[in-house]
């Protein structure tokens, strides 16, 4: 653990533990993910939340995959992470708490909300973590491909499929781009990281490590 557990409340706080509440109750009386709350910006303190603020509300807060993150402990659906430097940024994403939750999660950037990928029933196709790049952009992995090719029949995280592409999030401009696996990739567990003006993708993480780019994208 980062911080010290014994973390008294804050403002911001008492605010995000407020309009978190308030996406739980929306989620289980039955409000989809492309209406309401789901869909519009955060109260401007519980946007200026922070990592000790995340974890005065009782959220745990840490650094394990070196990014600072935190994960909302009561019913596991609310997960946060905030820039390399100095938390400039903070993207919150929501999956909900429900069998009944169509899809994946919804994403705000800075208290905005931003547009994502829908399926036809309006459930998001993100996954409900991500991964800062740099400290611009944030990727998440997107499913829903499931005319692929190389798809199969597996559980997986929100029913998202087994083949992914990547999210991948301008948090200056909070503006995202989709990069779609092609009929000949079998992206599992699709990688990215900046390379100048660039987006190198990898197909895994081993071919991360190995250097193996699958394609090359402009950001």
């Amino acid at each position: 653990m980062l911080f010290d557990e014994d973390c008294p409340p804050t403002p911001a706080s008492q605010a995000l533990r407020a309009w978190h509440a308030t996406l739980i109750e929306a989620a289980r009386n039955g409000v989809r993910p492309d209406q309401g709350v789901f869909i519009q910006a955060m109260p401007p303190l519980a946007a200026s939340a922070r990592a000790l603020d995340f974890l005065a509300a009782q959220w745990a807060v840490d650094d394990e995959l070196g990014q600072l993150e935190a994960q909302e402990q009561n019913s596991w659906c609310g997960w946060a992470s905030f820039s390399p430097q100095g938390q400039k940024h903070c993207v919150l994403l929501f999956a909900g708490d429900t069998v009944e939750w169509p899809g994946g999660a919804v994403v705000w950037v800075d208290g905005e909300p931003v547009a994502v990928p829908r399926a036809l029933d309006g459930g998001s196709r993100l996954n409900s973590r991500g991964l800062w790049l740099s400290e611009r952009y944030f990727a998440v992995r997107l499913g829903g491909f499931y005319h692929h090719p190389r798809t199969r029949i597996c559980i997986t995280d929100h029913g998202l499929g087994n083949i992914l592409g990547l999210w991948v999030l301008d948090a200056q401009t909070r503006t995202a781009q989709c990069i779609a696996p092609g009929n000949e990739d079998a992206w599992e567990t699709p990688r990215a990281e900046v390379v100048g003006n660039d987006l190198a993708v990898y197909a895994s993480p081993e071919d991360q490590g190995a250097g193996r780019v699958a394609r090359w994208v402009p950001l």
